[in-house]
């Protein structure tokens, strides 16, 4: 779905902006947002770009960088490191061969931190794309991404 199709369903108004954000970067396969689309963004709600570029810099699942097909996301909250016996980030960076804040020469996957998934009663907890994983153990984690790998 290309841009303008995304605003053509969403109304002039500036509470349509992170809607609009998340499904422009969802429809993306390196899901981001590009200086250009924040622009157009901008410019059909009526809003200043520095306003969008705001909103994209403040929230981290926003990227106006290419990222690969799957975001990983780790919690890295208190809760989740607190019961987190074996260090969720080390197990997926290990296993891709990445750190976080990089993606794998495949463009298959990026790795990023979180603060919080809202999930602490179930640490340690993963988010891959929109799927939550939650009580992970590293075997668990190892499977679940060589799944999502092929």
């Amino acid at each position: 779905m290309s841009l303008k199709t995304i605003l053509s369903n969403h109304p002039n108004q500036p509470d349509q902006l992170i809607g609009i954000l998340l499904e422009l970067q969802a429809e993306k396969d390196r899901s981001f947002v590009t200086e250009e689309e924040a622009r157009e963004i901008a410019n059909h709600l009526g809003v200043t770009e520095s306003r969008v570029c705001a909103v994209l810099s403040f929230y981290s699942f926003f990227a106006t960088e290419p990222r690969g097909k799957h975001v990983i996301r780790v919690c890295k909250d208190v809760p989740c490191h607190v019961v987190d016996d074996f260090d969720v980030l080390k197990t997926v960076e290990e296993f891709l061969g990445v750190k976080a804040g990089q993606t794998t020469a495949n463009q298959k996957f990026t790795i990023e931190t979180s603060s919080c998934l809202g999930c602490c009663d179930h640490g340690p907890a993963m988010r891959i794309d929109e799927t939550l994983y939650v009580d992970l153990t590293a075997d668990r984690v190892r499977a679940i991404i060589a799944d999502i790998r092929g």
